[in-house]
């Protein structure tokens, strides 16, 4: 993140949140470590570790978070009656 008010604080210009996702740079290969998110809304192709397509892993994950949006609704509703 940047300080928007770095002109009067020098010492706080840029700085960064949520530490414990960092890694190290110099790592190329996507292991078990590196990848980060809630693996049940996670596509199948990222999982295997095999070749995949950016547009087709992020629509397969946006499904999956949709589906299961849907189903905590309906179970809501279906809970306030």
């Amino acid at each position: 993140m940047i300080n928007e008010e770095s002109e009067t604080n020098q010492s706080w210009r840029h700085f960064l949140i949520d530490l414990d996702q960092a890694i190290y740079t110099d790592r190329h290969d996507p292991s078990e470590r590196t990848k980060v998110g809630i693996r049940i809304f996670m596509a199948i192709g990222l999982l295997d570790g095999g070749d995949h397509s950016f547009l087709h892993d992020d629509l397969e994950s946006f499904f999956l978070v949709f589906c299961g949006y849907v189903q905590m609704a309906s179970l809501a509703k279906a809970l306030a009656l």
